[in-house]
């Protein structure tokens, strides 16, 4: 008994250092995945909220008349609306929760894009109430 050095410790200790290596590098793999979906659901969110203001700049724009919304003193490139911020868009216009709930916040805006008359749909998403956490690409709709 006197002649053991207790290799047999030093053996399962490396082992289980080398286990718990693996098994936080797996863990940290599969947060940075939960916050990728997390994301890609948010940005999917929006996208469906533009789409569906979309839907409602489409109904309106066969149901009303077009010459009685307030087009905006300014001309818009569509390049210049796809670069603007949230607060850039906020401040076009006075923002209409077509479709609004507590995390969604979807609308159109009746703006002079490259010279012709557009509705501009925008869907965004909300975790509280500072701003959005994503917010969609504007959705087009020309009219002649």
């Amino acid at each position: 008994m006197r002649q053991q050095r207790g290799a047999a410790l030093v053996i399962v200790m490396a082992l289980f250092s080398a286990a718990l290596m693996l098994g936080m590098s797996g863990m940290q793999g599969a947060l940075i995945d939960e916050r990728l979906a997390g994301n890609y659901r948010a940005v999917v969110q929006a996208t469906m909220n533009a789409e569906s203001a979309y839907s409602k700049a489409l109904e309106a724009a066969f149901t009303q008349d077009m010459d009685a919304l307030d087009w905006g003193a300014k001309t818009y490139s569509r390049s210049a609306i796809e670069e603007m911020t949230w607060d850039d868009i906020v401040h076009l216009g006075q923002v209409n929760d077509q479709c609004a709930t507590e995390t969604a916040v979807c609308f159109y805006l009746p703006l002079i894009v490259d010279d012709r008359k557009s509705l501009v749909a925008f869907g965004a998403l909300y975790a509280n109430q500072e701003g959005p956490v994503v917010v969609s690409h504007p959705y087009f709709l020309f009219l002649e």
